[in-house]
């Protein structure tokens, strides 16, 4: 009991409470069904997977990891490879962690950006036959630069109109922090 006589909450409470599994169940679909929809922008070198959009959730409520990891991998189960499952959502789980403890959305944008980059650049590299035709700096490069496209550019035009021109998003979201972000 806090001094307000009300229950507190621990963040295991929070992340797996019924209101908070069915917004991940929600998520993870959602994430599928925009990989799906842009299918032939979100797989290869040069990746413009709408889905990533989502990860920016995690900024105001970082419960959403779960949702957002449980979409990537069913996404990539569509892919030429089970590696992709497992390795592609891993980057996508360390994005999403890494970007917990930023206060700024552009900069905790980036590091989805920088995470995806990097492992899905060296999946391609080494996993994907990109090899020594292709260093992996343009790998890490070409994935970077389609996830800061859709993260930190469409991403965060949609999350700023809406935080303006409608309010309640943040609470019909859940955001439990940073619901007076800036730059």
């Amino acid at each position: 009991m806090s001094y307000t006589g009300k229950k507190q909450k621990n963040w295991l409470q929070d992340w797996f409470s019924v209101d908070m599994i069915a917004k991940n169940a929600l998520v993870a679909a959602l994430y599928f069904v925009l990989t799906i929809v842009s299918y032939p922008l979100a797989y290869n070198l040069v990746q413009f997977r709408i889905s990533e959009i989502l990860n920016l959730l995690v900024f105001f409520n970082p419960a959403y990891t779960l949702g957002l990891t449980l979409g990537c991998f069913l996404a990539n189960t569509l892919s030429t490879s089970p590696w992709d499952m497992l390795i592609g959502t891993g980057a996508t789980l360390l994005g999403c962690l890494l970007m917990i403890p930023f206060r700024q959305l552009f900069i905790a944008g980036l590091m989805p950006c920088l995470a995806n980059g990097a492992v899905v650049g060296l999946e391609l590299y080494y996993l994907f036959g990109y090899g020594p035709a292709t260093p992996f700096w343009v790998c890490f490069g070409w994935v970077t630069l389609g996830e800061v496209v859709v993260i930190n550019g469409v991403g965060y035009a949609i999350f700023m109109a809406l935080r303006y021109l409608y309010p309640p998003v943040m609470k019909m979201i859940g955001a439990t922090r940073n619901q007076r972000f800036v730059w």
